[in-house]
C-alpha cells in the first residue's frame, strides 16, 4: 500500500466526533473539503504549505470515500495508491449515483 493510501485508512479509522453523518451532512461536508481543496484552503494556513495540501488531499478523499461507502459503492483506500486516480473514478462513481460536481473555477 502507499504511503498515501496509509495515511487515507488511518483517517478513515477516526470516529468522527458527532457519530455517523447522514447523506445530506456527508454530501455538504464533502463538498466543502471539495471547495476547500481547490482554493488551496489549508495550504495558506500551514508554514510549508505541502502539509496543508496533504490534509486538504485527505479531509477531501475521506469524505469520498464515507460519502461513496454509505450510498453502497465499494471502495478502499488501497484504491488511492495513485490519488488522482482514485479520486476520478470515485467522483465519477458518485456521478453516476446523480451526485453533480460543480466545475472548477
Amino acid at each position: 500500500m502507499s504511503m498515501y493510501a496509509e495515511l487515507l485508512d488511518l483517517a478513515l479509522g477516526r470516529p468522527r466526533a458527532n457519530g455517523e453523518a447522514t447523506k445530506g451532512e456527508a454530501l455538504a461536508g464533502l463538498m466543502e473539503r471539495r471547495a476547500a481543496l481547490r482554493s488551496g484552503g489549508s495550504r495558506e494556513q500551514a508554514d510549508d504549505g505541502v502539509s496543508g495540501a496533504l490534509a486538504d488531499q485527505l479531509a477531501y478523499d475521506s469524505a469520498l470515500i464515507r460519502l461513496a461507502r454509505q450510498l453502497g459503492i465499494t471502495c478502499d483506500p488501497r484504491d488511492f495508491r495513485r490519488p488522482d486516480r482514485g479520486r476520478q473514478q470515485l467522483e465519477e462513481a458518485l456521478a453516476a449515483r446523480g451526485i453533480v460536481f460543480p466545475e472548477d473555477p
